[in-house]
């Protein structure tokens, strides 16, 4: 056991033999607990880059997502938009033909009345 590292409660499983070394002395004792130390702050920082580019993966994947509803959303628009136009173009075109035989049924009429004079 090191005795330069207070591990009450968190018996030291984690770091391999390699790293903690050969606690013999005093001298040697000090030096693994700052070789446990070291290797403990390279793992922390390792694991916090690791969340870090998970995090970043999740907020790309996320922006992406969102472009692509307004893309879905704005397509959406504009389909309803060309169905209205359709819509208003059918009945622009109705009313036109409704107009047409309004007027050559007046036409007929102001003929037959020409005639019959």
């Amino acid at each position: 056991m090191l005795k330069w590292l207070d591990l009450k409660e968190n018996p030291l499983t984690y770091p391999p033999e390699a790293v903690v070394g050969l606690c013999n002395n005093d001298t040697k004792c000090r030096e693994c607990a700052v070789q446990v130390l070291d290797f403990m702050r390279k793992e922390n920082a390792a694991q916090e880059k690791k969340r870090q580019k998970e995090l970043e993966e999740k907020r790309a994947k996320k922006e992406a997502l969102k472009r692509e509803l307004e893309r879905l959303e704005e397509m959406e628009k504009m389909e309803r938009k060309r169905i209205k136009q359709e819509e208003k173009a059918r009945e622009k075109a109705k009313r036109r033909a409704e107009f047409e035989e309004e007027l050559m049924k007046q036409k007929k009429q102001n003929s037959e009345s020409q005639k019959t004079r």
